[in-house]
């Protein structure tokens, strides 16, 4: 307890700090294994939540624009394709 391993991993030290061991004061975790329970970091500082927003106003439909038809020629389509 009270002890301090330090892992290398990416180029950053990352300091775990052992707060509580069970069954005993002392273990040893070389070909055991072992469950970790991890407390939030000593430095570690929650963002601040940001203010709710109030609801958006519902958008108005637009009415379609009105298409006109097309109107087809009768006779036979020159270049046309097939």
């Amino acid at each position: 307890v009270n002890d301090c391993i330090v892992i290398d991993y990416n180029g950053r030290k990352y300091e775990i700090e052992i707060v509580e061991t069970k069954p005993a004061q002392a273990i040893s975790i070389i070909e055991a294994d072992v469950n970790v329970d991890f407390a939030p970091p000593k430095d570690y500082k929650e963002a601040p939540r940001p203010p709710p927003q109030a609801a958006a106003p519902m958008a108005v439909e637009e009415e379609p624009e009105q298409i006109e038809p097309v109107v087809e020629e009768k006779g036979p389509k020159l270049f046309a394709g097939s």
